[in-house]
């Protein structure tokens, strides 16, 4: 995976005690950067649009300082046409968390949200 210091908390947020950052790695193939999406609080930044939605395979890296589980989900829903469930009793929870090298879908479990893929829809209906 390329280098990720870039997409984090501290580069991107230094000044916020709550951030999410998570970046989806465009090739890993190819050592491609990526796209970075930050949360601050809990308003996400303002970004150009992602080439193609990120999937439950895709890899990336989060780093999550402060933010609650339900801001995560927030961020990566706006990423993804996945399903996204947050459990009630964990919306408001804090998490400290930093993953690297590892799928979306793996880094979304961890946070502990429920996630499905959606079906890609039928082009002839």
């Amino acid at each position: 995976m390329s280098d990720v210091g870039f997409c984090t908390c501290a580069a991107q947020c230094p000044d916020y005690k709550h951030c999410a950052c998570i970046l989806i790695v465009e090739d890993p193939e190819e050592g491609k950067e990526g796209h970075c999406r930050c949360s601050c609080r809990d308003t996400p930044g303002a970004s150009a649009p992602l080439a193609r939605k990120a999937t439950l395979d895709s890899r990336v890296a989060l780093d999550v300082r402060g933010a609650t589980v339900g801001t995560v989900a927030r961020l990566v829903a706006s990423l993804t046409d996945a399903e996204i469930l947050v459990p009630a009793l964990a919306i408001d929870r804090e998490l400290q968390l930093y993953m690297e090298e590892t799928t979306l879908g793996s880094a979304l479990r961890e946070v502990g949200l429920i996630v499905r893929e959606l079906p890609e829809p039928d082009p002839t209906s």
